[in-house]
Formats: C-alpha cells, structure tokens, sequence
C-alpha cells in the first residue's frame, strides 16, 4: 500500500482515524463492475491489520457471476 497523492483509477482504500474503511474501484470508463466495501479494522500488530466487513455494493455491468451479498458472507 502507498499513500495516495492525487486521483487515480483504479482500487483504493481508506483507513479513518475513527476506525473505520472503505474501499472501492473506479474506472476511466463506465463499462465496468464497481464494488464498494466499508466497515471498521483493527491493528494486530505492526504488520497485520483485521478488517471487519460491514457492507458492500455493486453497481455497473457486473455481470450473472455476480455473488449475493449473502454468498460472500460465507467465503
């Protein structure tokens, strides 16, 4: 992970000083499957860190493959 400085596309994530994330993926384009996830995290240790999901979001072209949000609370 790097520090973000400006703008790109692509995926990214936030780390709040609350807590709390969120990450997400844009593209150049709109022709895309966008996912969007948030929720809290916790520092293990230096190099580990606990993300607990609390939701996630898609929109665009994503597609029959797409899993429920159901489905993937039990990967």
């Amino acid at each position: 992970m790097v520090k973000q400085k400006e703008f790109s596309w692509g995926n990214s994530l936030i780390l709040n000083l609350d807590g709390t994330f969120s990450s997400g993926y844009t593209a150049e384009c709109g022709n895309d499957c966008f996912k969007s996830t948030s929720g809290r995290f916790i520092f293990i240790d230096e190099v580990h860190i606990r993300f607990i999901l609390e939701d996630i979001h898609f929109s665009g072209f994503c597609g029959s493959n797409l899993k429920t949000k159901s489905e993937l609370n039990k990967i």
